[in-house]
């Protein structure tokens, strides 16, 4: 049996590398944001909190290289902003601790 074109279409609407290249991005920032970091890739705490500083700054829809990151990753950089803010909240209250933060974030930016 012939796929249709239809079908075919739809294929190639879920095979996007560079929109899958900026949901990894975003979900890096997030992770790095919130200080999920492994203390064996950097010298110490001055570096780990330097690069948490840098990527709750990313979250800036008014910086030209995030409204970039989120057009290719298919959303608004005020609703990411506001995913990641979300996210931020619920992390620091513990409302995530019974969860994988990489598989939340993944699943938030599935519906981009």
């Amino acid at each position: 049996m012939n796929p249709t074109m239809n079908h075919e279409l739809e294929q190639r609407k879920e095979v996007n590398p560079l929109k899958d290249l900026a949901k990894a991005v975003i979900t890096r920032a997030c992770l790095d944001s919130l200080g999920c970091i492994t203390d064996s890739n950097y010298g110490g705490n001055t570096e780990k909190n330097i690069l948490v500083d840098k990527a709750k700054r990313f979250f800036d829809p008014s910086i030209k290289s995030f409204r970039l990151w989120c057009d290719l990753a298919g959303g608004e950089p005020e609703y990411i902003r506001d995913l990641h803010n979300d996210l931020t909240y619920h992390y620091n209250c513990g409302k995530l601790k019974d969860f994988n933060t990489r598989v939340v974030i993944e699943t938030l930016l599935k519906k981009l």
